[in-house]
């Protein structure tokens, strides 16, 4: 009984972490600089793990549900960090503040995105909010 209770606990440690080290890596730089960026300054590594946490706790409390919040938290992170390689990588600067001003800016956006990548993103979130209202049905 014990183990079911501390379970959760330990997944939620090693989901903070990984999701930490895919933000860390997103930067495009190898391994051993990445480590040294880690261990150089480690006050902002602690915010950084402090910040994960908290979102990835308030995607739990939100959704009342450990494996959906996780799955948003790795979700989130994961199109976090893909963003930030394909910035690094084409401008070799990282995600800044600024940059998410433009999200006032939606419509020049969407422009910008091919139609058909707009409609299948928009069928698969229905699809998943259906099928997720199945399940809570079924119980």
């Amino acid at each position: 009984m014990r183990n079911k209770r501390v379970t959760p606990y330990i997944l939620f440690i090693i989901m903070i972490f990984i999701a930490y080290i895919v933000l860390m890596r997103s930067g495009n730089s190898s391994l051993a600089a990445t480590i040294t960026n880690i261990l150089y300054d480690k006050k902002v590594q602690i915010l950084t793990l402090v910040f994960l946490a908290l979102l990835l706790g308030s995607l739990i409390v939100l959704t009342r549900r450990f494996w959906i919040g996780s799955a948003t938290f790795l979700i989130i992170v994961s199109i976090t960090s893909i963003a930030n390689y394909e910035k690094v990588t084409y401008r070799n600067e990282g995600i800044l503040p600024s940059d998410l001003l433009m999200a006032s800016s939606l419509n020049k956006i969407l422009t910008m995105l091919n139609p058909v990548f707009i409609i299948v993103s928009v069928v698969i979130l229905g699809l998943m909010s259906l099928g997720h209202k199945s399940l809570n049905s079924s119980n």
